[in-house]
């Protein structure tokens, strides 16, 4: 069958976009037409790989663009879903778990409120994420229950746990049960022992930030119980971290871990003087 066109290009154009924008599980199909209809529609199908549900969007499931999306339940549309932030305050969805179940190439999942629970774990064992963000406490149902060795976090490289590390013992001793882990992230402040106990363990640690919130006025000082450690690695910032910024992140435009990235490379080659940690946003 010919693929040449019969009506006029934007004509043409117009009808596909239209087709992709209001029916995203007929992408894939489209994709395959011509390559004019690829280059017009495949920008389209980039605009689904990342979902939000967020109180903000009434529990609904959002696309990047700000587009709810009504047959999320397409298995061969949520197939090409890739970052999902799941907000657990967001409960007019009835069923997050269902939705999880059919995104299962997700590679970077935030899980917010109480969404993260333990159930969530078999589902995660079917992905292979490699970034995560959420509180280890409440997906594993308690602190002496949290267990890093669980195959639902092998594949995890990025990760960035809301517990509070300075009270959880079995977390910071416990990371070098990830075996693929590079970055970390936490929040707040943590001690500089337990920073030193963390490097020791996980040699392969390339980034380790610590987040402040970007709303308070964070000086050095009171960021004091980290003096004494002394290692490349070690990001200190106060950088937001909400749904607008991690969104951000997801499509590539730069978040907290990028630039904690490229702070740590500028160290590393001696291009900036460093006498503190700290890293301006």
């Amino acid at each position: 069958m010919s693929t040449e066109p019969i009506l006029p290009e934007d004509l043409e154009r117009a009808i596909f976009e239209m087709a992709a924008t209001h029916h995203p599980g007929m992408i894939l199909a489209l994709l395959r037409v011509a390559k004019r209809v690829y280059a017009w529609t495949e920008p389209i199908l980039e605009q689904y790989r990342v979902v939000l549900v967020t109180p903000e969007a009434n529990g609904r499931v959002v696309n990047v663009a700000g587009a709810a999306l009504s047959n999320w339940e397409d298995a061969q549309f949520a197939q090409y879903v890739r970052h999902m932030w799941l907000d657990g305050n967001a409960d007019l969805l009835s069923s997050p778990q269902a939705l999880l179940r059919l995104t299962t190439n997700l590679t970077d999942l935030s899980v917010m409120g109480g969404v993260c629970v333990p159930a969530l774990l078999p589902i995660l064992c079917t992905m292979r994420l490699r970034r995560f963000t959420g509180c280890l406490w409440h997906l594993f149902g308690g602190i002496e229950l949290i267990d890093l060795a669980h195959p639902a976090l092998g594949s995890l490289t990025y990760l960035h746990i809301l517990d509070a590390l300075a009270e959880n013992e079995r977390i910071y001793n416990n990371l070098n049960s990830l075996p693929k882990l590079t970055h970390l992230a936490v929040f707040e402040s943590v001690p500089g022992p337990i920073i030193t106990q963390i490097f020791r363990i996980c040699p392969r640690l390339e980034v380790f930030v610590v987040l402040y919130d970007a709303d308070m006025d964070i000086t050095l000082g009171e960021a004091s119980q980290i003096d004494g450690v002394e290692d490349a690695r070690l990001v200190l910032t106060a950088y937001p971290t909400d749904s607008a910024a991690w969104v951000r992140g997801a499509c590539g435009r730069g978040d907290f871990w990028s630039a904690a990235e490229a702070f740590v490379a500028r160290m590393r080659r001696r291009q900036i003087a460093r006498p503190s940690p700290w890293m301006d946003n």
